[in-house]
């Protein structure tokens, strides 16, 4: 038995010895755009296969191999899929050797990854630094649901620590098979499988043009799998020709999937990240979807230019427009267009350059390119990349935070009335005492100095608003404000008469974010809820069992503004008010169309 086993183990360390010196004597030999590995096979006859279309054994469209350039030279049109980092470098391995089996290296792009699609297959290749007889995972992460991380509008609900929210690995595991796990579970499930000792048409290793910083050869590790393979997969992951997909590839030391092995080298410059669950998201979140029927037709695969930002408010008949961008990726110019949306017909206002972290500005509008009502916005797209996420949309308005007039000053506000010395308002304004219990609003005028004075709602007082005339002004809390004939001010609340004050309403949200489409909360039932947006009252409802929501996307919040509710119940004053201030919207690359509808 112990002559047995010493025969084996002697076996098997002459078959790697040999696989070694046949891998040294091919690599000594090879000549770049020839395959030198099919399957499990090296050195074998050439045959005809989808990665070998017309079965001489190169990948090259010559079978004098790459002369010059082994993308626009290859047999099939791979296209490169884009590291968001600009670059692929060496040695920036999680582990394994440098210049080895498991680093992604570099072509002109800055990327090592490359994809196909005839509409029938999926393709893949990735461009390596060396040639091993041992078994490694090569692995493609496939995002098909168009979700991934933990947080935001496409946050994946099966988000993991170990998977940001892949649904899909196709994976080479070199000297074994090509394979498809369903990773959207909690560990990866096996779909489907190609043995590549009994289909070794799935998998090939050939020569690539670049070499090594050492000096040495880079070599294409290309693999497949037939679209149909996902046929029998949930719909809402399944993949067709016509999915939108993101995807990134990893090496992995063990031949298994990447969320279940220990991985190498990820796409991009893996020491900028703390984990690999960082570098995976990032480089999906930075990624444009493209289809299997989109690269068939010849369509580039493209990172994702981060949005810009629309400065400020916009005021009607603005001659200019500005903003800032900055970069999520190694590009660091853009063009910026601005879009005016008037009553859902969306026009152009005209273009400028951008350079990231610095301001930009759309000068040279005429009167009337934008007016009151119009929501204006805009699309950033850097050289060489999409289109994926729209800026923040800016409302035009004639009011705002900058042009409204200031408080107006009540110096006594009781039972019989309120009053305001001169230099209170601007001369001439109209002053609303607005009953926030019954909704009732009382004017007067400002006199030429600036002093105001309002009776009540009874007969004139005299001289005195506030101790003149009858106790006739109704218990309640009032907003005072004054309108200088364009725009309103904030209110300043005043009070009267309350003995009972509503319970102060409950906001259901942590934040607000700009993008954020309601507020929702709870208050007395039946009580009636006020909006306001700095202090502006712009809508009200009622508490229907206790909970109360407005519809607040038509607003265009901006992050800064102050949103807050208060509630009034019958024969009661009104609340306090509870508060949030509006956060920037998180930035994430858009799956649809970036335009307003």
């Amino acid at each position: 038995m112990n002559n047995l086993r010493l025969l084996s183990r002697t076996s098997r360390i002459l078959t790697m010895v040999f696989g070694f010196f046949l891998m040294h004597h091919l690599a000594l030999s090879q000549t770049p755009g020839q395959i030198v590995r099919k399957g499990n096979v090296t050195g074998g006859p050439p045959t005809m296969s989808v990665l070998d279309p017309n079965g001489n054994g190169w990948i090259s469209t010559s079978t004098s191999g790459f002369s010059a350039n082994d993308i626009s030279e290859s047999e099939i049109p791979y296209v490169f899929i884009p590291s968001p980092d600009g670059t692929e470098p060496s040695g920036d391995l999680r582990r394994g050797p440098t210049n080895g089996f498991s680093e992604i290296v570099e072509d002109a792009n800055g990327s090592g990854f490359y994809f196909y699609s005839d509409a029938t297959n999926l393709l893949f290749r990735i461009r390596v630094a060396g040639i091993v007889s041992g078994s490694k995972g090569y692995a493609v992460l496939i995002d098909s649901d168009g979700k991934i991380g933990s947080s935001g509008p496409n946050a994946d609900p099966t988000y993991r620590s170990d998977n940001p929210g892949f649904e899909y690995e196709v994976t080479f595991e070199s000297n074994f098979r090509v394979a498809i796990y369903n990773v959207d579970g909690p560990s990866p499930a096996l779909v489907q499988a190609y043995d590549l000792d009994t289909d070794p048409d799935h998998a090939q290793i050939s020569v690539a043009l670049t070499q090594t910083p050492l000096g040495s050869k880079d070599y294409f590790y290309d693999w497949y799998v037939p679209i149909a393979a996902f046929s029998a997969e949930p719909a809402a992951i399944r993949i067709t020709d016509t999915t939108p997909l993101r995807m990134t590839v990893t090496t992995v030391m063990a031949p298994k999937a990447a969320t279940d092995g220990p991985s190498s080298d990820a796409l991009g410059d893996d020491d900028q990240y703390p984990n690999i669950n960082d570098q995976w998201e990032n480089l999906i979140e930075n990624q444009q979807p493209f289809t299997p029927d989109d690269v068939a037709g010849g369509a580039p695969i493209l990172s994702c230019t981060a949005p810009t930002r629309l400065n400020g408010s916009i005021a009607p008949d603005a001659s200019s427009i500005s903003g800032t961008w900055t970069s999520s990726t190694s590009v660091t110019t853009a063009t910026i267009e601005v879009f005016r949306d008037r009553a859902s017909v969306i026009t152009s206002l005209g273009t400028t350059s951008a350079t990231s972290g610095v301001p930009w500005s759309l000068a040279g509008l005429s009167a009337g390119d934008v007016a009151d009502g119009d929501v204006v916005y805009a699309l950033a797209q850097g050289t060489g990349e999409g289109i994926c996420g729209q800026s923040n949309s800016v409302l035009v308005a004639s009011c705002d935070a900058a042009t409204r007039p200031a408080l107006v000053i009540v110096d006594c506000f009781t039972n019989r009335g309120a009053e305001g010395l001169a230099g209170s308002a601007v001369a001439g304004a109209t002053i609303n005492i607005f009953n926030t219990q019954s909704g009732t609003t009382y004017s007067v005028t400002a006199a030429g100095d600036g002093s105001w004075k309002w009776d009540g709602v009874g007969p004139s007082g005299g001289s005195n608003g506030c101790s003149g005339g009858s106790p006739d002004v109704p218990a309640g809390v009032y907003a005072v404000s004054q309108n200088d004939g364009t725009c309103d001010s904030a209110p300043v609340f005043q009070s009267s008469g309350c003995t009972v004050t509503t319970a102060t309403p409950v906001i259901d949200q942590a934040s607000i974010s700009e993008d954020d489409d309601t507020l929702s909360g709870t208050a007395v039932t039946g009580s009636t809820v006020r909006l306001y947006i700095d202090n502006i009252e712009v809508a009200s409802t009622t508490a229907t069992a206790g909970i109360f929501s407005f519809a607040i996307d038509s607003y265009f919040l901006q992050a800064g503004q102050i949103v807050s509710v208060r509630a009034v119940s019958s024969g009661e004053c009104l609340s306090a008010e509870a508060t949030r201030t509006v956060v920037l919207a998180p930035v994430f690359c858009s799956l649809t169309s970036p335009f307003i509808t």
